[in-house]
């Protein structure tokens, strides 16, 4: 059986070629770049010829898109700030080789903050669905995306590793994109935000990720990450309540 390996790109020419380096044995590679303004595409052509350019909507739909272009009997979808590890890499290989196209699979990822390792925080129950035979399962949901398949989950323990928040400047430009993404999101579910939300949620995310999921137990990273997931979640709140939905152009 083949293996058509995706990922959706935009402006990520410091990240693309260690991810695709990362996963050059894969028999097909597809890249769907959602208007990069870097040297992104040219780079992601020394891997693979099949990289092409769809103006950027939402993250489920650039997924679909790229999930439609592959052609193997697997499909596995990575970020372009992800590694696979050589570990991750032998499993995926055996499981193209020897399993049954009857199962969904998702990998467990290790995830790094400023540079730092996470284990905490809500990190230890991280295992996003990435593998899954082609025609069996498609993306939902325009962030935060998920995989929606009638087909049962197995976990792989063989680690992906997620280079997430490099610095600051990257930071702040994804949560520009992010919570102008969120607000819209939850204005289509029709929610609704009180006052109370905008400043409660927040409250309630610091102590969820800081106590209750132990991440004071990664120390100074821990409650960096822990204070900027609340911040997140104060900005998308407010931007909802605003209506402000319209990402900013640097």
């Amino acid at each position: 059986m083949k293996l058509s390996v995706a990922v959706i790109t935009r402006d990520e020419e410091r990240n693309i070629e260690g991810c695709l380096d990362s996963v050059k044995w894969a028999d097909e590679i597809i890249v769907v770049d959602g208007g990069s303004s870097d040297r992104t595409r040219e780079l992601a052509r020394k891997f693979t010829s099949k990289v092409y350019e769809i103006p950027f909507q939402d993250f489920s739909t650039q997924k679909n898109s790229a999930l439609d272009k592959t052609t193997g009997d697997w499909v596995f979808f990575i970020d372009a700030d992800e590694r696979v590890s050589a570990e991750l890499a032998d499993r995926l290989r055996r499981v193209i080789r020897d399993d049954e196209l009857g199962v969904v699979y998702g990998v467990r990822r290790n995830n790094y903050f400023l540079g730092k390792p996470l284990r905490f925080g809500g990190s230890q129950r991280d295992y996003p669905i990435r593998l899954f035979p082609r025609g069996k399962a498609r993306f939902e949901q325009p962030i935060h995306e998920r995989v929606v398949s009638e087909l049962p989950t197995k976990l792989l323990q063989e680690t992906l590793i997620h280079l997430s928040t490099p610095d600051w400047d990257h930071y702040r430009r994804k949560l520009e994109l992010y919570t102008a993404l969120e607000a819209g999101f939850l204005r289509e579910l029709g929610k609704r935000r009180s006052l109370v939300d905008v400043i409660g949620r927040p409250i309630a995310k610091f102590f969820h990720i800081y106590l209750w999921m132990f991440g004071f137990l990664d120390g100074w990273v821990g409650l960096q990450y822990a204070a900027v997931s609340s911040y997140y979640e104060y900005l998308k709140n407010r931007r909802f309540r605003d209506g402000d939905m319209k990402v900013q152009k640097e």
